[in-house]
């Protein structure tokens, strides 16, 4: 049974290298922000900015696990708050999410595939690679059932 997702969120886990964990402490101290605040930043610049294709990220890890090209055209960044069991703290996690409805093809047309869970699971794995995050975790709405 396939299912149909509402909106597909990915978390993400703390830089992974050590270069990056430094690059961003290095912004930390230029600047006013908070270590959260730089780092979801970072992750936002990256997912969003044209790459050299034209496109953003988001777009590029989409038409791969698509394997057509296509426009996400709809998705929100925030913050997904959390426990740290070890510190007693609220912790910030930078999040994004999409709307599968709100994904289309180059002309525009609505998309003739569904986004399955093993689907998300390799963009996730795409994103934490290319994004050198030390995990992402997904969540799934489910619209309905085909």
């Amino acid at each position: 049974m396939e299912q149909k997702y509402k909106d597909i969120t990915f978390i993400f886990g703390p830089a992974g290298p050590q270069d990056l964990k430094d690059k961003i402490a290095a912004w930390v101290k230029e600047g006013e922000k908070s270590e959260a605040e730089v780092y979801a930043e970072y992750l936002e610049y990256l997912l969003t900015k044209k790459m050299e294709n034209g496109k953003h990220l988001i777009d590029d890890v989409f038409s791969e696990i698509l394997r057509k090209e296509v426009k996400v055209n709809k998705y929100f960044f925030t913050d997904f708050m959390q426990w740290d069991k070890e510190t007693g703290e609220m912790k910030k996690s930078p999040m994004f999410n999409v709307h599968p409805d709100e994904m289309t093809d180059i002309e525009g047309r609505p998309l003739d595939k569904v986004i399955t869970n093993d689907m998300v699971d390799v963009a996730a794995s795409m994103f934490g690679y290319i994004l050198k995050t030390d995990w992402v975790r997904t969540y799934m709405v489910l619209k309905e059932e085909l």
